[in-house]
């Protein structure tokens, strides 16, 4: 997107599978109150089985009236020092295919 507050994430994700994977490189949707405020991202994505905390990076740029309400909403409450909980959505992984998934 460009422009906008850049901001750092820390996201909790639960795998249950016991199986671990590297996905690459993944682009989130970060989410509060229902808006899309922006796109954080990992470079290199490796889950493990169980909580993984990743570490997301990208920036804030909320589109439309209600999004940008939640924006301030948002920052309203860190600035005063509360917990503030964004969530974040998958969006896209990088384009490798495994060959053996194939069909």
């Amino acid at each position: 997107r460009g422009g906008g507050l850049e901001v750092w994430v820390k996201a909790q994700v639960w795998n249950p599978s016991r199986l671990a994977a590297h996905l690459g490189a993944v682009t989130f949707d970060l989410v509060y109150l229902g808006e899309e405020l922006g796109q954080v991202s990992c470079a290199s994505l490796e889950m493990s089985a169980g909580l993984n905390v990743l570490e997301l990076r990208g920036s804030v740029l909320p589109l439309g009236s209600r999004a940008v309400s939640a924006l301030g909403d948002l920052v309203g409450r860190y600035l005063r020092g509360e917990v503030v909980q964004p969530s974040v959505r998958g969006r896209s992984a990088s384009s490798y295919t495994a060959p053996w998934l194939q069909s």
